[in-house]
């Protein structure tokens, strides 16, 4: 389901295509903006994804609501882990 995070990046700023966004809390520190986009990226297209490394939080964006359910999810078993 992946795709150029680029190009989806610039559909998602033009404002074309609806997006889902979901806040990312508790992340550890030095947890960065690429190791956040290859976490969740297989689980549907991550528009955007920005860490506040400062606050350790984040957010992440998709056009899919199926796939924010699936970060989601991913989210509740990583934060068993730690």
């Amino acid at each position: 389901m992946g795709s150029n995070p680029t190009s989806a990046a610039a559909a998602h700023r033009a404002g074309n295509l609806p997006t889902y966004k979901i806040f990312v809390s508790n992340l550890p520190p030095g947890f960065n903006n690429q190791q956040l986009y290859e976490l969740f990226q297989p689980y549907g297209t991550v528009v955007e994804c920005e860490v506040f490394g400062f606050r350790n939080f984040a957010f992440v964006v998709s056009y899919h609501r199926h796939s924010i359910c699936a970060i989601y999810l991913r989210i509740r078993f990583l934060l068993r882990s730690f």
